[in-house]
């Protein structure tokens, strides 16, 4: 059992995530409240919150981010739907997610959320991509 330092109820370790850095392999908020601080700051700085992730899960600044979307010309790299940098709190607007190779990680290019979701339905897999553009020929009435 262990007591979360900002809601002061104890609570087993697994209500707890895992970090090798504290001595008992685990932090000192317990989920519930590290979530709701995250998404607190997630509220408050959206833009930081998306610069980390970039650098943390691709290995790219956020400057590097900026001069490939620049580079598709802010469009999806599939569709050439419009694409932005940063979520706006205020409107809804199509953001770019980051394409990559799941094996090496690298890189691919910014996608919509739709093309993004298409490709990773078909496993990234071009063969079955390419089926399924035959398919849907067949099926083409125009």
């Amino acid at each position: 059992m262990k007591v979360c330092i900002r809601c002061g109820e104890t609570k087993p370790y697994t209500d707890y995530y895992k970090i090798p850095a504290n001595k008992d392999g685990y932090q000192n908020r317990c989920k519930a409240c590290h979530n709701k601080v995250n998404a607190e700051c997630r509220k408050w700085h959206p833009v930081r919150g998306k610069r980390q992730q970039i650098k943390y899960r691709y290995g790219i600044t956020w400057d590097e981010f900026i001069l490939k979307l620049k580079a598709q010309h802010y469009k999806c790299a599939v569709c050439d739907a419009s694409i932005k940098e940063i979520n706006s709190l205020s409107e809804k607007i199509e953001t770019a997610v980051i394409d990559h190779c799941h094996k090496t990680k690298k890189l691919r290019g910014l996608l919509c959320m739709n093309c993004n979701a298409g490709i990773g339905s078909l496993k990234d897999n071009p063969a079955l991509l390419i089926r399924a553009a035959h398919y849907l020929d067949s099926y083409n009435e125009s």
